[in-house]
C-alpha cells in the first residue's frame, strides 16, 4: 500500500482474503466512512451444492480515491474482529 498519493488519484489496493471451500468467491466490499477513515470488510459468497474442501486465498482489488488533502486511514476488518490499519497521506 502506498504511503502517499494525490487528490483524486485512483490508488488500487490488492486485498487478499480466505474462503473456506471450493464454492467460495468474492462477494462484495462493505465500506463505512467516518471523516478521513474508511473501514472495509470483504465478504465472500458461496455458490453451488457440491464443493471441494480446500481452504484457499482469493484476491480482489479495491480502488481508493482521496478527495481531500490530509491523512486518510484505511482499516481492514479481520476474521477475529480486529483491524489492520494503514494511512495514506493525500497531497
Amino acid at each position: 500500500m502506498p504511503a502517499t498519493g494525490n487528490v483524486n488519484q485512483v490508488i488500487p489496493i490488492t486485498l487478499n482474503f480466505t474462503v473456506f471451500n471450493g464454492c467460495g468467491c468474492f462477494g462484495n466490499i462493505t465500506e463505512t466512512n467516518v471523516g478521513n477513515t474508511k473501514t472495509l470488510t470483504v465478504n465472500a459468497k458461496y455458490e453451488g451444492c457440491i464443493c471441494t474442501l480446500p481452504v484457499y486465498d482469493v484476491n480482489t482489488t479495491y480502488t481508493f480515491t482521496g478527495t481531500t488533502i490530509g491523512i486518510h486511514t484505511i482499516k481492514f476488518a479481520q476474521p477475529d474482529g480486529s483491524f489492520l490499519s494503514y494511512t495514506i497521506n493525500i497531497q
